[in-house]
């Protein structure tokens, strides 16, 4: 729902990704990460984003 509601903000797509990720949806968890790396590439969120995808 935050990602609905806060389209532009790379935290909630690392966020989104985080949960997808810990309920094993790898796939979906990937693409939220990468929505975030490209909203903030330079910024924490787009780093934490790019660290939880390495780790995939």
């Amino acid at each position: 729902m935050t990602t609905e509601l806060f389209p532009e903000s790379a935290v909630a797509w690392t966020s989104l990704g985080e949960a997808y990720g810990k309920a094993g949806n790898r796939r979906e968890a990937a693409a939220a990460w990468e929505r975030a790396i490209a909203l903030d590439p330079a910024g924490d969120a787009g780093r934490r984003a790019r660290e939880l995808l390495g780790k995939l």
